[in-house]
Formats: C-alpha cells, sequence, structure tokens
C-alpha cells in the first residue's frame, strides 16, 4: 500500500499538466464553448480582531461537444483565480470539470471530473473523480458510482476528515512545493443510489449507500459508511414538506487506538409559498448532526466534505446542530431579496472546535445569525450579489464579541 501511495503522490503533478494540456485538441474540435467569471469581495471582523479583507478573481473557460453521433458529449472546463487573501496575493489553477458522457436508451454513462452529490446535500458533495452510472426503470432510476478525491484541489474538494486533512487544508499552497499543498485529501468514495421520483404519486424518495476509504497512508485513518434516506411531499400546491436522515458507521485509528462508532445526522425542512402579489417564500430548515455521548454509545458524526453553514459563521456540520429561518421575495423581474435568522446550537463539547466555541464554557448554545442578500439580474448571463450579517456568539462563547461581514460577489457568462 506504501509503494502504491508513493507512486501515486509523484504521478499527481504531471497528472494534473496532462490533464491542462489536452484542452488544446480538444478546444479545435469544440461544438460549443463559454467563458464564466466569478469575483468576489468580502470584509469581515471578529471581536476584536483587525478587519479582514479578501478578494477573489476567476476565470472559467468551457468548451462541449457531442460524441458518437450525438449520444454523448465531453465537457471540459479549466481556469484560473487570482486571490488576495491574509494580506497576500496568490494564483491557483485548476482543472474544474471534465467528463465524458454516454446515453443509451435507459440510462448514462459518465466518466470524469464530475458533480455528486448524497440525498441530504451536506455529506458527499462536490467534484469527484471516476466514473458513474444511472438506469432508469420502472420502480424508479438506479445510480452508481466510484470517485478519488486525491486529484482535486483541496479549497475546491473541502474535505477535513480528520485533523491531518485539517492540517493540509490550511496549509498555503505554493509552486515550489505544488504536490504536498496543491491536493486534497486521498480517499475513495463509492455509491448506490435509488430514486422514485412519485413513490403512491405524491412522495419523491431518494436513499443512497456510501462508503469513503481513507488511503492517505499513515498510521491514523478515517474510514466510514452512511445510509442516506430523504423524501420530498409536496403537502398542497403551496407547502413542500422535506424530511431525511443518515446513519453512520466510521472505523478510525489515531495515535495507535482504534474505535468502531455509530454517527447520525437528519434535516427537515418546510416551505410555503406566500399568497401575495409577489413571488415570496417561506421556510424552515432544521439539520442535525450528533455529537458524542458521555456513554460513548453516540459518535459525531463526521461528513466526507465540508459544506459550510451560515453566511457570516461557515460553519462545519459535526456536533452541531442549525435552525434555520428564511424569506425570499423576487420584488422584480430581475430584483430579488432574501433574509435569513439561523441559530447554532452545540451537540457535544469538544466536537466543534473552530471560533466561538470556549473551552470549559458550561452552555451549548453557539450563537445566532442574520444574513441578507439583495441579487440583481438584469440579464441571464449577469448576476450581482450584495450580502451581509453579524454572528452574535451564545453562552458556549460567553466572552466572544460578535462577528459581521460585507460581501460583494458578481457573476458574468460569456457564451
Amino acid at each position: 500500500m506504501e509503494r502504491i501511495m508513493n507512486i501515486l503522490k509523484m504521478s499527481k503533478l504531471r497528472t494534473f499538466c496532462f490533464a491542462l494540456l489536452i484542452l488544446f485538441p480538444v478546444c479545435a474540435f469544440a461544438f460549443d464553448w463559454g467563458l464564466l467569471t466569478d469575483q468576489n469581495f468580502s470584509v469581515e471582523k471578529a471581536g476584536d480582531a483587525d478587519e479582514a479583507l479578501s478578494y477573489s478573481a476567476a476565470f472559467i473557460p468551457w468548451f462541449s461537444s457531442p460524441l458518437f453521433e450525438g449520444d454523448g458529449d465531453i465537457y471540459l472546463s479549466v481556469g484560473a483565480t487570482a486571490k488576495y487573501e491574509n494580506e497576500k496575493w496568490q494564483f491557483v489553477p485548476e482543472l474544474h470539470q471534465f467528463d465524458f458522457s454516454f446515453v443509451f436508451d435507459t440510462g448514462e454513462i459518465r466518466a470524469g471530473r464530475m458533480r455528486y452529490a448524497d440525498p441530504l446535500g451536506f455529506t458527499a458533495s462536490g467534484l469527484f473523480d471516476g466514473l458513474s452510472l444511472a438506469v432508469d426503470a420502472g420502480s424508479g432510476s438506479f445510480s452508481a458510482g466510484m470517485w478519488y478525491t486525491g486529484f482535486l484541489y483541496k479549497k475546491t474538494a473541502n474535505i477535513t476528515v480528520t485533523s491531518a486533512d485539517f492540517d493540509s487544508y490550511n496549509a498555503e499552497f505554493t509552486f515550489d512545493n505544488f504536490s504536498d499543498t496543491y491536493f486534497a485529501s486521498k480517499r475513495i468514495l463509492a455509491a448506490v443510489g435509488w430514486e422514485h421520483p412519485a413513490l403512491g404519486e405524491r412522495v419523491r424518495l431518494r436513499v443512497s449507500l456510501l462508503n469513503q476509504g481513507d488511503v492517505n497512508g499513515g498510521d491514523s485513518w478515517y474510514h466510514s459508511q452512511y445510509l442516506i434516506a430523504r423524501a420530498s411531499i409536496p403537502v398542497t400546491p403551496r407547502f413542500v414538506l422535506d424530511a431525511g436522515g443518515s446513519l453512520s458507521v466510521a472505523e478510525s485509528r489515531v495515535e495507535a487506538k482504534e474505535n468502531v462508532g455509530v454517527s447520525l445526522a437528519g434535516q427537515l425542512e418546510a416551505g410555503v409559498f406566500l399568497p401575495t402579489s409577489i413571488q415570496d417564500k417561506l421556510s424552515f430548515r432544521g439539520t442535525f448532526s450528533s455529537g458524542k455521548t458521555e456513554d460513548g454509545n453516540i459518535e459525531a458524526y463526521v461528513p466526507l466534505t465540508t459544506v459550510s453553514q451560515g453566511g457570516v459563521l461557515g460553519a462545519k456540520l459535526s456536533g452541531l446542530s442549525v435552525l434555520c429561518l428564511d424569506y425570499t421575495a423576487r420584488l422584480h423581474r430581475t430584483f430579488s431579496a432574501a433574509l435569513s435568522n439561523s441559530y447554532f446550537v452545540l451537540s457535544d463539547k469538544g466536537t466543534y472546535k473552530d471560533w466561538p466555541a470556549a473551552t470549559g464554557a458550561e452552555g451549548f448554545f453557539l450563537g445566532t445569525e442574520v444574513y441578507g442578500q439583495l441579487i440583481w439580474s438584469p440579464v441571464a448571463d449577469l448576476r450581482l450579489n450584495l450580502g451581509g450579517g453579524v454572528f452574535i456568539p451564545g453562552d458556549a462563547a460567553p466572552n466572544e464579541k460578535l462577528k459581521w461581514k460585507l460581501e460583494l460577489a458578481a457573476q458574468l457568462a460569456i457564451f
């Protein structure tokens, strides 16, 4: 196994460069192409710390061409991002997506770098390298896939399962040490799923079984399996109810100590389209992830990928629960607004270690956040987003002061 890992490590940079180089012959046969530009500027301040400014500008050309006389497709997007953060500039190249698809009578085969998300959307979500198969049948649609994460850019993959993953994720990327500072944690993900769009002519049901294996090597590791289900029920034409849960079994080894644990996560969401003159919606979402119980029967829920919770806090959903009330309104054909109020509650003491959790505090209420957005899209190819909010710490961090954030984002698509 160590020899295989060494070979993978030595070949990473060559593989990445090769993937970028194949852009040129593909371009010559591209059927369609475009360019996406994405710029983000933000300023934030937490407590007595200095204001932190950040800016990023991404330029992402994409190319698409039909294959197999129209039964398939090739899609490629590759770009570069310039970032200013922590008073430093950084340039990051990235292969965003590169996949081949082939459609047959009852399904589709896809290979390359593609998007995948579990039914709940917060256990495994994002880009993965591998192969997937989807087949439509009378009893629903079946899917299966296997992917590898070790060739992804770490900030895109957002994998922080272990402390080693976290340290690698936060290490500064440099071209001088490209192989050790660019790539994400090396993990293999396999998934099988079943979906029925209208079970009983009413319920959309999605069920998936995931298995992820840690192939980073070393003395510590974390393997996990997830059984995930989600049901969507349109109670009335204006009221939709979503409910789902996840059961996880994980095997881990830390400092020569091995452990097998069970953890839980769940989500309940209800949305109401209000009978007003404007297109507005009021929704509630409650998300739960278990922490470690005192008797040790339940462990902290650890997702494969980190899906940030909150526009200001940006918390990892592990040992944490979030209650969110959200209101959105389309005030004009080109203009909409949104306002959300979220409450963050710790599931245990010790799993959540990011700001503002305080060591020794007795409370479990991490804090509350209010976040608002104004969105203007005068044409389909242009979108401007102005957002801002404040996070007020609770009794889990009684001595911390509030954190605020303002951000402006602009996206332009050229076809």
